[in-house]
């Protein structure tokens, strides 16, 4: 509980800073930077208190850590005195809205089991319905999606670069680790879920 009041009041701060940085140029984009922490914040209450085992490798914490604190914050490079461009932010603005939705729509679903940690739960029950019965960690493509339509709002290049980055070192290094801790509680009804589901967005990957 301490840690979501912590993080909670972290976001308000940041908000607070990011639209006052903001603000003075575009109204869009301090629009955008309010939905994004407003995200962020949602998230934080709905899900779960860890139960169980974690699993999560030190490093790999604190590498994501720094990914996604790079993936919110350099675009700021490009928000003073810059005007977003209508189509860019409005696009930009869309997939963050819709990543979102995903996420936390996923979070939702999971319940208890849906904590931000790898954890190994004591009763465990595997969710497939609703946009499980298509994707297996739809919660990591809201968050791509989210983090990817920030950089797109701002213009931001080098941004899209670290997203790759937190996709390919952060994301699929966690799934990964994720299904083999799936596969352990779950066994052959896991290798069935499998072979009708996409890992984060059908027909790519």
């Amino acid at each position: 509980m301490r840690r979501k009041v912590a993080l909670s009041l972290f976001l308000v701060m940041s908000a607070s800073a990011m639209i006052a940085y903001t603000l003075p140029n575009s109204m869009l984009l301090a629009v955008e930077v309010l939905i994004l922490h407003l995200f962020f914040l949602v998230d934080v209450i709905i899900r779960p208190l860890m139960e169980g085992v974690d699993r999560e490798r030190r490093w790999r914490a604190i590498w994501g850590k720094v990914l996604m604190l790079a993936l919110v914050y350099v675009p700021l490079y490009n928000g003073q005195g810059a005007v977003p461009r209508p189509y860019f932010a409005a696009t930009g603005l869309g997939v963050l809205v819709f990543g979102a939705i995903v996420a936390s729509w996923g979070r939702v679903c999971l319940g208890r089991m849906g904590t931000p940690n790898l954890t190994i739960m004591a009763e465990p029950r595997l969710y497939t319905k609703g946009m499980y019965r298509f994707i297996r960690h739809p919660i990591y493509t809201g968050f791509a999606l989210v983090f990817l339509g920030h950089q797109i709002t701002f213009l931001c290049k080098p941004g899209l670069i670290i997203w790759l980055v937190f996709l390919v070192s952060f994301i699929h290094a966690r799934i990964q680790v994720e299904e083999e801790m799936l596969v352990e509680q779950f066994r052959r009804s896991y290798f069935e879920y499998q072979k009708g589901t996409w890992k984060l967005l059908p027909y790519v990957y």
